[in-house]
């Protein structure tokens, strides 16, 4: 059964619905949330619907100043240059506020200076005019008249004359101050000496003024109660000048025709003469105040449709006596007495804050007391008529100032139920308000008025409506047709502060926000606008100076209200705070402590120069958030789950018969949140900026500084409500376990909702910001036309909340990119700055996976070579830049379409980086090292990056292959190419930094036999790729090559002599004596070296060499051995075995030779070890003697033989060659075996044997002198001398016999053998051939 999802409705009450999109579900819920609490803020009542019956006189008095509607915030006093420079007592001086250009004007006789009030010291000077300055006013410029650098105009009236000057304010540069520049236009008008000193201008650039009643100048006419009107045109006409003055009232004709002197006669009455005037551009109003207090409203006709209120005045309404009516309206009213009433000030009521009541017009007399008109006439049937056109002035509603006895409220309840502690009492008002002289009426029904207390103090009586009365409206959710004036009473909050001197004008200070002023009712609802619209602040001149007054928003009230409680150490739930939890209740209060705990910058921004003022100062602003955060979340309640039928109806109460209460974090998160996106939330994303070229074009909608504004903010909020988050969690209650639940789950899954939201929104933000930046108009251009066509209504909210919108970001994503590969330029940028700024709002890995496709098209469909590689390398990029979202499959089939478009650079980088972004924790790497155990999860890690360098070795193969076609004159690639290709290939795989990558590269290496190719490389792996386990013959050959290669010859010598002693591999015996031989090379090698260490490991290695070479000969006498001695499987098995390992020198000895009377074998075993025992030897040569003569029918032949093979190879050596042992066996067995063989065998064997005639004679020549047995007798040395005359002859006979060393030391031994056989029998034959020897050596010698 499918999932239903609970959502609740804006009243809360959860309804069941179907399972929603897990994408866009909560951001639809979010976006439905932030929708009802921006109605409720736009359920504000302007002033015409609050006002209740035909007078009101509830006032609010502050208990302390964090309450005031208003505070003083600075006081800029008149610079002292401008009283050194000028003789202000002695001249006639006025001012005046100029608010657009953020100056005032005072004028000094003929000179007019321009003041900045902000910085307090600098002044602009105009001097061009040498009458006395009766008049100034600042106008909007009509359109195509001037220049674009003058934006307004300086109208400026003498008694004689009326100047225009053009005035230009702007920047000298980005970011520094606007300056004050004037123009000469040469616009100058006579007035005949009438002082016209009231100056208003229209929105289209009209000028109306009227004059002073009284006389401003010497000599002077004063005035004439006239309304005029200046026109001016950029050249003169037939029948028109540049520059006309126009009476309105009086009639061109009287002034053009009657004298001056005769005016008087037709002029107006002084009780009707026009004293004051004000412009509705809203509704094409002008409305005039006479002197007997009578206002006249003057319809501002348009001659032609959207001409903009051009025609001529036409008087529609007068009132009657205001001052009777007032009476009638509040009889009894202090403040309504003849001697002291008049009107001071006229202000307009716009449109949106007229309201039911038409109000259009609030007039403030000198006793403060508030007159407000309506344009609609009462009728019988009908409160007010329905005319389009305002076609009545009537006085509907007095207001009072606040009387001296107004009392406090009485204490509410704190926020948690109980009794608030009694505050202080407020001060009572004990100022009579007689004497208004300024007063100014502004927007959101909030009065200035400035009450002249002494001749050095002013005192402002300010009022403001009470917002908390407006809050609670907003928070029970009711119609706003619901609520009138009627139904509840008209309240406001009024407080008083002393300004020093006396005041001459006071204005707003026109502060333009980067985020638009809203419309409807929220533009009324400060709640709403304190988070994203500074504090409103006025200015007020007086002959001292400037004195700035700023609006106390709620929002400012809480934060002195946070401040106050620091630093008196009082508990954040008690006292002020608790009073402001009542008046505000619990959601916007909520609402406003997140604002301070979010650090808005509306409010941490605040001006908190003045004692007390509002703002979070440097020191004070992280307690007083921690505070505000505590606050939050300690009066933010639990959310309430109850049933339609009633609270607690039992715990089986379902979801779908639940209304869920949210708690008041919920609900401060949700107002905040929805304050602050609010400048965008509805607007489009774009609007039509059509060109001759292009008449579908559009552009951005809501300007760049706007998005910036408004994201800053929400990244405030978002960094807060991250860090914060245990402060939007709770545990549901315990107590009331099925309500508390369903309740929770509410307010979780919508603070889920909220919190995405607001993610999206800042990423949002900065997706369209990234837009603008890259040109959007062009970037919407080049988008397909059904995107086009959903950008024409897409709001944000759409773009947030919707599908659509998230398909209409990704084709401007599209566009971007689109956009930066037509101009060359790299993607690697715009991707980054998708993925950081708006990651989760569009993904770019999408598109970027997208253009590569599209650049390897490119690159198949290139025809130039060139062009192609370009985008191949394009393509590389961008797949790169998205490997961590490329499937395997995916990458097989590009790097097929690399390598078919000679590009294996391209194999290699891709596959290399989706195998590191695919195992980014090296997993795989780790596997290997751990020996690649069984059953381990490291295992897919492990196969796909073997994969991905599967896909190298398959691009280095087929540059192999190219190549080879290249040789065999394949005209389709030259050789120079495939050769470049192939080694760029080669050289990009090996440079990888990559132990993993490297061991399977080698290993390809090895499989295809390429061991020189591999031997060729240097990398820093090949070493400990080749000693690493588990080692292998042919990878230890190729290790001690590698040391040999790099003239590491030690560690060559080292391996081999270790793989000559190794039982690992399967080695033959004459591949252990060649490491053997090599090992001894590659040691000699390494020397001459000091360490002693390497001496003896080279003796060592010899040593193992020779006993090896002696095994070699045990090896082949054993396998000589006939059937007889050994059987075959044994024969195999000793050989096996002498195969398998290197034995030593002893057991060779005692294991092999002695047991298989391997004779020859242990005289070179005597001989290797130097074993230096001559019986044992002479017993063995004994034996190999026996051997032979048993073996042949000739035996001392055979035994000749015998010495003669052995000889040659043991003559060298004393050990086992003993040559006078040998020589008296050998002579012993000849005298025995005599007859057998003849005389001289045995020297002519040894010699034959190697031995010199010389070593020869001498042996034979102390056996004969030593006589001993058998030589002793007589025929014994008969038979010695006989062979020692054969070894002479031989001698003599061999032509290469050197010369004796010592040819006395032989004749001597010759003569004593002579002597010696004298008496010897039978020895004549001996003696004689003696004889003949000796002269042979003489003769030869």
């Amino acid at each position: 059964m499918a999932a239903v999802a609970s959502t609740s409705t804006p009243s809360g009450v959860v309804v069941n619905q179907p399972p929603e999109d897990p994408t866009f579900g909560p951001l639809e819920r979010a976006g439905k949330a932030l929708d009802e609490r921006l109605a409720r803020d736009d359920r504000w009542l302007g002033l015409g619907d609050s006002l209740g019956g035909a007078t009101s006189s509830d006032y609010v008095l502050p208990p302390n100043p964090a309450w005031a509607p208003f505070r003083k915030t600075r006081t800029v006093l008149l610079p002292d240059r401008l009283f050194e420079e000028h003789d202000l007592t002695q001249s006639r001086c006025s001012m005046g506020l100029l608010p657009e250009i953020e100056r005032s004007w005072v004028t000094v006789d003929h000179r007019l200076l321009l003041w900045d009030w902000a910085d307090g010291s600098s002044f602009s000077t105009f001097e061009e005019l040498t009458d006395v300055i009766v008049g100034v006013g600042l106008v909007k410029p009509r359109p195509g008249v001037f220049v674009d650098s003058i934006s307004h105009l300086l109208v400026l009236a003498t008694p004689t004359q009326i100047t225009l000057v053009g005035l230009g304010y702007a920047a000298p540069s980005p970011g520094t101050k606007r300056e004050v520049t004037f123009y000469l236009t040469g616009l100058t008008v006579p007035t005949d000496g009438i002082s016209l000193v009231t100056v208003r201008g229209t929105a289209n650039g009209r000028i109306f003024l009227s004059s002073s009643p009284d006389q401003l100048t010497p000599g002077g006419i004063g005035g004439d109660g006239c309304l005029y009107e200046l026109v001016y045109q950029s050249s003169e006409g037939w029948f028109s000048k540049k520059c006309s003055l126009y009476n309105l009232t009086s009639g061109s004709i009287t002034k053009s025709i009657v004298p001056s002197f005769l005016r008087s006669l037709s002029a107006i009455a002084s009780n009707d003469w026009i004293i004051s005037l004000e412009v509705d551009n809203e509704r094409g109003l002008l409305y005039t105040l006479l002197r007997n207090g009578v206002i006249e409203m003057y319809q501002l006709s348009s001659t032609a449709p959207g001409s903009g209120f051009d025609g001529p005045p036409n008087r529609v309404a007068k009132t009657g006596d205001v001052l009777r009516q007032a009476q009638v309206i509040c009889p009894g009213s202090p403040m309504l007495n003849a001697r002291n009433f008049r009107i001071v000030s006229l202000e307009v009521i716009s449109l949106k804050e007229g309201g039911n009541l038409k109000i259009g017009l609030v007039a403030v007399t000198s006793t403060g007391v508030r007159l407000y008109f309506t344009h609609q006439r009462r009728g019988y049937s009908a409160y007010y008529s329905t005319s389009a056109q305002p076609a009545t002035l009537e006085l509907c509603h007095v207001r009072p100032p606040p009387a001296p006895s107004t009392a406090p409220a009485p204490p509410p309840n704190n926020m948690y139920g109980q009794p608030v502690p009694p505050a202080p009492a407020p001060a009572s008002n004990t100022i009579a308000f007689n004497s208004v002289i300024q007063a100014k009426f502004a927007s959101g029904g909030l009065l200035l008025a400035a009450n002249n207390l002494t001749t050095d103090i002013d005192v402002l009586l300010l009022a403001a409506p009470d917002v908390a009365t407006g809050a609670r409206v907003v928070a029970e959710g009711v119609p706003q047709s619901a609520v009138t004036g009627a139904s509840r009473p008209f309240s406001e909050v009024a407080g008083t502060i002393e300004i020093p001197g006396r005041t001459w004008d006071m204005a707003e200070i026109t502060v333009k926000g980067p985020a638009p002023a809203p419309g409807g009712g929220t533009a009324l609802n400060e709640l709403a606008t304190q988070v994203t619209q500074s504090r409103r602040e006025w200015v007020v001149l007086t002959n001292m100076g400037a004195n700035v007054v700023s609006r106390q928003r709620p929002v400012d009230t809480l934060l002195e209200v946070l401040q106050a409680a620091g630093l008196n150490g009082t508990g954040g739930g008690h006292g002020e705070v608790s009073v402001f939890f009542e008046s505000y209740g619990r959601d916007q209060a909520c609402a406003m402590l997140l604002t301070i705990a979010a650090g808005n910058s509306r409010v941490t921004n605040a001006d908190s120069t003045a004692p007390g003022g509002g703002g979070l100062g440097r020191n004070a602003g992280s307690a007083v958030a921690d505070h505000a955060k505590s606050l939050f979340f300690e009066g933010g309640g639990r959310p309430v789950s109850i049933d339609r039928g009633g609270y607690g109806s039992g715990p089986s109460v379902g979801a779908s018969d639940s209304k869920v209460i949210f708690s008041g974090r919920h609900e401060g998160l949700a107002f905040y949140l929805a304050r602050l996106i609010r400048p965008i939330w509805r607007e489009k994303i774009t609007r039509p900026a059509p060109t001759a070229d292009d008449k579908s074009r559009q552009t951005t909608n809501v300007s760049e500084a706007t998005l910036t504004a408004v994201q800053r903010d929400l990244v405030s909020l978002r960094a807060f409500v991250d860090q914060e988050q245990h402060l939007f969690t709770l545990v549901p209650d315990g107590g009331r376990s099925a309500h508390a639940a369903v309740a929770y789950q509410a307010e979780q899954a919508s603070l889920a909702g909220l919190s995405r939201l607001l993610t999206q929104s800042v990423e949002a933000i900065s997706f369209v910001l990234l837009l603008i930046d890259y040109k959007i108009s062009d970037i919407i251009a080049s988008c397909p036309p059904e995107i086009q066509k959903s950008l024409q209504t897409l709001t944000y909210q759409g773009l947030l909340t919707t599908k659509i919108g998230r398909d209409v970001a990704r084709g401007l994503v599209s566009s971007v990119i689109n956009q930066q590969i037509g101009r060359q330029l790299s993607v690697d940028a715009i991707s980054d700055t998708l993925q950081q700024r708006c990651g989760s709002f569009c993904s770019a890995d999408d598109v970027l996976l997208y253009k590569a496709i599209e650049a390897v098209r490119r690159a198949k469909d290139a025809s130039d070579g060139g062009e192609r590689v370009d985008s191949l390398r394009e393509a590389l990029r961008l797949y790169t830049k998205a490997a961590k979202h490329l499937s395997f499959d995916a990458l097989k089939d590009v790097c097929a379409d690399f390598n078919a478009m000679r590009y294996p650079l391209g194999v290699i980088d891709l596959a290399l980086s989706c195998a590191n972004e695919w195992d980014s924790a090296g997993r795989a790497l780790s596997y290997w090292i751990d020996g690649e155990p069984l059953n381990d999860p490291r295992l897919p890690s492990f196969q796909l990056r073997s994969k991905c360098n599967q896909l190298v070795f398959a691009a280095l193969e087929e540059s192999d292959n190219l190549l080879n076609r290249a040789v065999q004159s394949d005209r389709s690639v030259s050789y120079e190419e495939a050769d470049g290709l192939r080694s760029n290939a080669y050289n990009r795989a090996l440079s990888v930094k990559d132990e993993f990558f490297h061991s399977s590269l080698y290993d390809w290496y090895l499989s295809r036999g390429l061991t020189d190719q591999l031997l060729e490389t240097r990398t820093p792996y090949l070493e400990g790729y080749l000693s690493r386990e588990p080692t292998t013959l042919e990878k230890s050959d190729l290790l001690w090559q590698l040391y040999v290669r790099t003239g590491r010859y030690a560690q060559a010598a080292t391996i081999l002599a270790a793989l000559a002693d190794t039982t690992v591999f399967p080695l033959s015996l004459a591949k252990r004596v060649e490491y053997l031989s090599l090992a001894v090379g590659n040691a000699k090698s390494q020397l001459p070296s000091t360490q002693g260490d390497a001496v003896q490991f080279l003796t060592e290695v010899e040593e193992k060499l020779e006993v090896a070479q002696v095994q070699i000969d045990i090896y082949a006498a054993v396998d000589k051995l006939p059937l007889s001695v050994i059987e075959d499987d044994k024969k195999r098995e000793i050989l096996d075995e002498l195969e398998f390992r290197l034995y030593n020198i002893s057991e060779l000895y005692s294991d092999l030779a002695v047991p298989l009377n391997l004779y020859e074998c242990q005289l070179l075993i005597f001989h290797v070890s130097d074993h230096r025992d001559a019986s044992l030897i002479i017993d063995t040569w004994a034996a190999i003697f026996q051997r032979a003569s048993e073996s042949s029918e000739e035996p001392l032949r055979a035994i000749a033989t015998t010495v003669v093979e052995l000889g040659r190879r043991f003559h060298t050596s004393d050990v086992a060659f003993p040559f006078g042992d040998l020589v008296a066996v050998l002579e012993k067995l000849s005298l025995e075996n005599q007859g057998q063989m003849g005389s001289g065998w045995v020297p002519q064997a040894l010699h034959d044997a190697g031995v010199p005639w010389e070593l020869v004679f001498d042996v034979f020549d102390d056996l004969f002198t030593a006589k001993n047995p058998p030589w002793h007798t007589n025929a014994a040395s008969v038979f010695l001398a006989d062979d020692i005359a054969a070894l002479l002859k031989a001698w003599l006979e061999d032509a290469d016999s050197p010369r004796p060393t010592s040819l006395t030391a032989v004749e001597t031994a010759i003569g004593k053998m002579l002597l010696s056989l004298n008496g010897a029998g039978a020895a004549e034959g001996v003696i004689k051939r003696l004889q003949e020897i000796v002269y042979g050596l003489k003769r030869k010698f």
